[in-house]
């Protein structure tokens, strides 16, 4: 997959983190941002989003970043998924097929780009 062709959504609710993100990864990858799982399925419906990366412990414990992947998972199966954490307990193991990649905090924004661009679909072995 041209690494230029992803449109990566970035779900994280730490606004700080989340602009850090965006000014690190711009030229790199297309991005999308939201701070909600209820803003990226907004974003999700507006189409061309290719992968989801989102924050596990989001402000609105209800919808945490893994209730998120869940919603893409049945609503659009051909998005490659993501979850990022601080957790050492939250392992790919552990999400099933929710998640594609799990990125344990702190990462190298470069994981971010190599996560998605290593494998060309979806049902290839994620990163751990």
């Amino acid at each position: 997959m041209d690494v230029r062709a992803t449109r990566i959504l970035l779900v994280e609710d730490d606004k700080l983190l989340l602009r850090a993100m965006v000014r690190t990864l711009r030229n790199r990858v297309a991005l999308v941002t939201a701070t909600t799982a209820a803003e990226a399925l907004e974003r999700l419906e507006q189409g061309s989003i290719t992968a989801v990366l989102t924050d596990y412990d989001l402000e609105d414990r209800a919808q945490n970043g893994a209730w998120l992947l869940g919603q893409v998972c049945a609503r659009y199966p051909l998005v490659r998924r993501g979850l990022m954490t601080g957790n050492a307990l939250i392992t790919k193991q552990a999400l099933g097929d929710l998640a594609e990649v799990v990125l344990h905090k702190p990462f190298a924004m470069d994981d971010i780009v190599h996560c998605f661009h290593r494998r060309s679909e979806p049902s290839i072995p994620a990163l751990v």
